[in-house]
Parts: structure tokens; sequence; C-alpha cells
């Protein structure tokens, strides 16, 4: 198996890292909700983790990194 992460899987990682939801992360990336949810279903194995708090714990927010969230558009 690849461990390697596509573009668009650390893209959706860099997110969930802030604990963000799927659909917010869709919202940032501009794709469906589903999408996101499969780019997580392929980061988990090939990181070895078992479920987004496992992602969040390995990849820390870095000091001084602004949450996604707070650039979000309106819905």
């Amino acid at each position: 198996m690849n461990r390697t992460l596509s573009g668009r899987e650390l893209e959706v990682a860099r997110f969930a890292r802030f604990s963000l939801s799927s659909k917010e992360i869709a919202r940032m990336l501009r794709v469906c909700d589903g999408t996101v949810k499969k780019q997580l279903h392929h980061i988990l194995p090939k990181l070895h983790l078992n479920s987004r708090v496992d992602l969040v714990r390995l990849l820390p927010a870095f000091q001084g990194a602004q949450n996604p969230r707070e650039e979000m558009p309106e819905s």
C-alpha cells in the first residue's frame, strides 16, 4: 500500500487537524462532503490511524497557524 498522501489528501489533513467537520472542509475546498469523507477514508490507513482524533493528535496545529474556520465563507 502506498503511504504517500496525495496533494488533495494533504489539504484535507491540514483542515482536519483543526477538527473541522467534513462539511466545513468541503466548503473550504469547494467539493462535496462525500469527497472529503472518501479522502479521510484513504488518509487514515495510509498513516496507520484509526480515527480523525488520531489524525488531529498526529498533526498538531502549528504555532501561529490560523484556524481556517475564521476564513470560512458563509453558506
